[in-house]
């Protein structure tokens, strides 16, 4: 069996991303020692949100394996193998007119790069989940105001949540 060698470099870069990656953002030192003071030996690793949309170019649903929902990759998948089952069934069937297969292809496309934004976004929701269970913190807070001009005063209204 011949490999070639693209594929061979591909698989190197995917092992090399794999053991060389760094968190996307790293927390502050006294952050990994309240983890230590914790009696928390295993501490677990960010993902990286830019290897994940990488793992997401080179291999449909790597992204979202590594950020830790293999689940949504696989929907993905399906979807793409759907469409590309549409694809050549219509290049199959239809020798004159290919307009379907073109369309099932940009869809394809469409849904590649969806997955690999949404691969770096589970990356991403996957660190904030992290950080909130090893913490109790949650990391977002959310300011609101609100205005509401009145006939003789004007109401203000301002909402928060930690």
């Amino acid at each position: 069996m011949k490999t070639s060698p693209i594929l061979f470099c591909g698989i190197m870069i995917l092992i090399a991303l794999m053991m060389y990656s760094e968190p996307a953002f790293s927390q502050s030192d006294s952050f990994a020692m309240n983890l230590l003071q914790g009696n928390n030996t295993t501490a677990i690793k960010e993902k990286s949100p830019i290897v994940a949309a990488l793992f997401s170019c080179c291999l449909t649903s790597a992204g979202h394996a590594y950020a830790g929902n293999w689940k949504r990759g696989l929907n993905y998948t399906a979807v793409r193998l759907s469409f590309a089952a549409l694809a050549a069934a219509s290049m199959a069937l239809n020798d004159d007119d290919d307009e379907t297969a073109y369309f099932a292809m940009g869809c394809i496309c469409i849904i590649s790069l969806a997955e690999i934004e949404d691969a770096f976004q589970e990356a991403k929701r996957y660190n904030d989940r992290l950080f909130q269970k090893n913490s109790g913190i949650k990391q977002n807070i959310n300011l609101g105001l609100n205005v509401n001009p009145k006939r003789s005063a004007l109401a203000l209204k301002l909402a928060y949540s930690f």
